[in-house]
């Protein structure tokens, strides 16, 4: 029965994915941070 329970052991379908998303959300907190200072300056 082991065996048969490896089958539907937990694996990455997308690979690359997460490091999408990070790559994703590290280039939109920069483009924030550089519209938050573009308006701060006087």
């Amino acid at each position: 029965m082991r065996d048969r329970a490896a089958q539907f052991a937990p694996f990455a379908a997308l690979t690359g994915h997460r490091a999408a998303l990070a790559e994703t959300e590290r280039r939109a907190a920069d483009a924030a941070e550089s519209e938050n200072e573009r308006f701060s300056e006087p």
